[in-house]
């Protein structure tokens, strides 16, 4: 999984191929997720740390995708981030 993107009651789970869409929430698949591994980083956004290309300003970049950090994620985003030694 490289990130998974939240739209109401259902999630896109993008991978390195393919994205698969699947009905459940946000809260359901992050209790289900390694927390070591993955932390939301907007309301709409988890990402996989093990999979991050780039961190710029307020933005995660995988490839030619832009996510955006959420300024009530950002601390415990960064903190994370410092943690596992990117």
């Amino acid at each position: 999984i490289l990130y998974i993107e939240g739209l109401k009651d259902y999630v896109k789970i993008f991978l390195k191929d393919k994205m698969i869409l699947t009905k459940t929430t946000m809260r359901n698949i992050a209790e289900k997720l390694p927390h070591h591994h993955f932390i939301r980083t907007h309301k709409s956004y988890i990402v996989n740390l093990l999979n991050i290309e780039k961190i710029e300003s307020n933005h995660i970049v995988y490839g030619c995708e832009r996510l955006p950090i959420g300024n009530s994620y950002r601390l415990a985003f960064f903190e994370m981030i410092d943690q596992f030694k990117l």
